[in-house]
């Protein structure tokens, strides 16, 4: 990501394979925009199932695979946290709906970017989820073909 545009990074797992070229850097400064965090910094990490597994294991005691895994930051400040992406998992997620990996992407970022801010679909009462599909809705042209 260009530092002058934003201060969310986004980058691949030094031990895996380089990821194919993702056009993320719009959708960051979209979402940040949308969500009125023009000052925050967040990291996410696109990995291999290998690691977001271990990663899994080691955070959240799920040894097994999963898309996309928020961590907060706990103190107070501009940093959110950082995010870790399974591109594999995302992939074959893309392939199950019929979308691209790149809108897949974009879907698990604004997902885990939700999380980094308090969010629970899995113990809210579909507060997460509904901020999910309106800001899918606001910023739909980076989510052509969606499904979810």
């Amino acid at each position: 990501m260009d530092p002058d545009s934003s201060s969310w990074e986004v980058v691949w797992d030094p031990d895996g394979e380089e990821p194919p070229p993702l056009a993320l850097d719009d959708f960051c400064a979209a979402l940040q925009q949308k969500l009125g965090l023009k000052d925050s910094e967040l990291c996410v990490l696109l990995c291999d199932d290998q690691r977001i597994q271990a990663l899994n294991a080691q955070f959240r005691h799920k040894n097994k695979v999963t898309d996309v895994l928020s961590f907060p930051q706990k103190e107070a400040g501009p940093y959110l946290g950082d995010i870790a992406i399974s591109l594999p998992q995302a992939q074959r997620q893309a392939q199950e709906i019929g979308q691209s990996l790149e809108e897949e992407v974009r879907f698990l970022i604004l997902h885990g970017v939700l999380h980094l801010l308090g969010y629970d679909h899995e113990t809210d009462q579909g507060q997460m989820l509904q901020k999910q599909s309106e800001l899918k809705m606001e910023l739909g042209t980076f989510f052509p073909g969606s499904l979810h």
